[in-house]
C-alpha cells in the first residue's frame, strides 16, 4: 500500500493570489490576480466562484473582504488568500 502521493508521482496543487490595490475607497475596484499549477479546478470565495487555473478579475467589495482561492487537484488541495481593505471616505 502506497501512503504517499509523491511516491505515485501525484503532485499537490500550488496556488498564489495577489490584489492590485489592496487598499481602496468605497466604489473603487481592485484586481485579483492568481496562478495555479497541478490543479483541475480553482474556486474563489466569497462572491466569485469557480475560475480558470490562472487569470484576473475586478472586484468591488463594499467592505474589507478576505478573498480565498482554493486549487483542487489529484494530489489534494491548496489555498491562498488576500485581503482588500475598504477605507472610509
Amino acid at each position: 500500500i502506497v501512503k504517499d502521493m509523491k511516491t505515485l508521482g501525484i503532485r499537490q496543487p500550488d496556488v498564489s493570489m495577489k490584489a492590485h490595490s489592496e487598499k481602496i475607497r468605497p466604489g473603487e475596484r481592485s484586481v485579483l490576480e492568481w496562478d495555479s499549477t497541478n490543479a483541475y479546478k480553482c474556486e474563489i470565495v466569497p462572491d466569485v466562484g469557480f475560475v480558470e487555473y490562472s487569470g484576473s478579475l475586478k472586484v468591488m467589495p463594499k467592505q474589507t473582504t478576505e478573498y480565498k482561492i482554493t486549487a483542487f487537484g489529484p494530489g489534494g488541495e491548496s489555498s491562498a488568500s488576500v485581503t482588500v481593505i475598504v477605507k472610509s471616505p
